[in-house]
């Protein structure tokens, strides 16, 4: 499997349980966030949006609806 078909992958799981995947990515990124001591909070919540977009998520819908 090469990278395209990853990432083909991930959008397709990711259209099909978008609130799974945006708590799953608000997750890493407190994960993250936590770990480099807010050192970085701009910087990976930018990187969480991007890769919200490069999924299809929508943006400004909150988890659980």
């Amino acid at each position: 499997m090469d990278f395209n078909e990853i990432v083909d992958q991930a959008k397709k799981l990711a259209g099909e349980h978008p609130d799974q995947a945006k708590e799953a990515l608000e997750k890493a990124e407190g994960i993250l966030d936590e770990r480099t001591g807010g050192k970085f909070t701009d910087q990976i919540s930018k990187g969480g949006d991007a890769v919200e977009g490069q999924l299809g998520l929508p943006g400004d819908t909150p988890t659980g609806q």
